[in-house]
C-alpha cells in the first residue's frame, strides 16, 4: 500500500464533518469543524510543499549569488551554491531556512546602497511571491 497523505487527510476531514460534526453543538461543534478545516488546509500544503520549496529554493539561490556579485561577500554565494542531497522535506526546509537568513544578512547590507535598488526590489518581490505560493486556498476563517 502506498499511502497518499494527502487522501488520507481529506478523507479523515470528510469523516468528521460528515460523521462525527453532526452529533456535536456548540463549541465541540466548532472545534470539529476547525480541525476538519485544518486537515484539509494540511493535505493541500503537503501536495504541494515540495515543489513550493524547490522554487523558492531557485529563486533564493539566484538573489542570493546576485548579491555576493554586487557586495563581494562570498557567504552569500556559498549559501546559494549549497544543493540538495535528496528531495525530502525537511531537507530542503533546511536549505530554505538557510538561505532565508542568508537573505535577510543580504537585505540588511544593502538596503540603505543606491546602487542595490534593482536586488533590493527584486528580493521583496520573491518574498510577495512566497508569501503567494504559501497561501491556502482553504484558509477562510
Amino acid at each position: 500500500m502506498k499511502p497518499d497523505i494527502p487522501a488520507v487527510l481529506e478523507d479523515v476531514a470528510r469523516k468528521l464533518r460528515e460523521t462525527i460534526l453532526p452529533d456535536l453543538k456548540g463549541f465541540q461543534a466548532n472545534m470539529v469543524g476547525m480541525t476538519a478545516a485544518m486537515l484539509d488546509m494540511t493535505a493541500e500544503a503537503w501536495n504541494g510543499a515540495a515543489d513550493r520549496l524547490v522554487q523558492e529554493n531557485a529563486a533564493l539561490a539566484t538573489l542570493l549569488a546576485q548579491g555576493s556579485a554586487l557586495t563581494g561577500d562570498p557567504a552569500f554565494r556559498d549559501a546559494a551554491k549549497e544543493e540538495a542531497e535528496d528531495l525530502k522535506i525537511s531537507t530542503l526546509e533546511r536549505i530554505n531556512d538557510q538561505r532565508r537568513r542568508a537573505l535577510i544578512a543580504l537585505q540588511a547590507q544593502i538596503e540603505t546602497d543606491q546602487s542595490a535598488q534593482a536586488l533590493n526590489s527584486a528580493i521583496w518581490d520573491e518574498l510577495r511571491a512566497s508569501t503567494e505560493r504559501r497561501r491556502v486556498t482553504l484558509a477562510n476563517f
